[in-house]
């Protein structure tokens, strides 16, 4: 049997359409979940990297299904990396607010390449339900093309000397700097150490690391990938921009899911700071790298402890949770 069809059975959110719905009439066909991250293909992880829990990361040698399954590779062309898992839980919380009459829209802070936020969009259209609209928040920054092949060796080959020098000092340094000049995440003042490991070690394989059209993630790119499903419309609102400018102006009354992926510190506490006191009592919040990432762990602890939330936190996999809202919290 291929290996294909030995992926865990997850809900193919087409069957979620109504007995009378002529499948064959839809164009393009709804996602399912196993589309976005390219199980269907089978296709090799990028030959970067891959984590678990343990923060531990490694090379990866091709295709791995558990490691698909739980999210903990980079594909190479897939519309997300979140894994089943996750796509699950969105698929539960989607239809467990839909049926629970929790009202609000859908947001993700830190869409990427856009596969989760389709996935919201598609339940929303298997269902029908035409009152709600999923917000896709990132910088969408597009990467360098490649260039001169001799600059670029020149480059990998100074990147990898500083990021073989030991000192810890300096390494934290470094991904200060890095971090400041990134057109992708806000700086972070106190970074935490896993973040400076993971920077090490992608810095060290960045011969390895060349821009393809498959993993384009800027606005045009990430906004033809929703297009490719039938799913572009005025139900899903793309916000470019830090978190703190674009989401402030939007015109977002209430919120039913809140799926925080913002991986560092700043990112995830203006997440949290910005949307969940819209956050309808009923609805669920979603956080993507809580087990994975020190910073985000540390961003929703402060959070929990400083607004009183006691609800309990739900493990998803190795590397993410969620929590259900029952009640405001008590210090807002």
């Amino acid at each position: 049997m291929n290996v294909c069809q030995r992926v865990p059975t997850v809900a193919n959110v087409c069957q979620l359409l109504p007995t009378d719905t002529n499948l064959i009439s839809l164009h393009p066909p709804l996602p399912l979940p196993h589309s976005p991250q390219n199980l269907m293909y089978c296709e090799s992880s990028r030959p970067v990297y891959f984590y678990g829990a343990n923060k531990a990361y490694h090379l990866s040698k091709g295709f791995n299904l558990n490691r698909r399954v739980g999210g903990e590779d980079m594909p190479e062309n897939a519309m997300t990396m979140i894994g089943l898992h996750r796509l699950n839980n969105i698929q539960h919380c989607v239809e467990q607010v839909l049926q629970d009459h929790v009202p609000g829209d859908f947001i993700e802070t830190g869409s990427c390449k856009g596969g989760a936020v389709i996935f919201m969009r598609a339940l929303l259209k298997a269902h029908r339900v035409t009152d709600r609209t999923v917000w896709s928040c990132d910088t969408f920054s597009t990467p360098t093309p490649p260039g001169n092949v001799v600059v670029h060796n020149v480059v990998v080959f100074l990147v990898w000397l500083l990021a073989s020098i030991p000192s810890l000092w300096f390494r934290r340094h470094l991904l200060r700097f890095v971090m400041k000049v990134n057109p992708e995440f806000p700086a972070d003042d106190n970074p935490d150490d896993d973040e400076m490991h993971a920077l090490v070690f992608i810095m060290k394989h960045a011969y390895l690391m060349k821009p393809r059209p498959g993993v384009m993630k800027g606005l045009t790119s990430v906004q033809s990938n929703v297009a490719r499903y039938g799913l572009l419309d005025d139900q899903i609102q793309f916000l470019q921009g830090w978190f703190d400018q674009t989401i402030p102006q939007a015109p977002i009354q209430a919120l039913s899911i809140l799926r925080l992926d913002g991986d560092t510190y700043p990112s995830t506490m203006d997440g949290l700071k910005l949307c969940y006191e819209k956050l309808s009592v009923g609805g669920y919040c979603i956080v993507d790298d809580y087990f994975s990432l020190d910073g985000c762990k540390r961003a929703v602890d402060e959070y929990r402890t400083l607004h009183g939330i006691e609800e309990e936190m739900v493990r998803i996999d190795g590397l993410s949770c969620f929590w259900k809202k029952t009640m405001l919290g008590k210090n807002y």
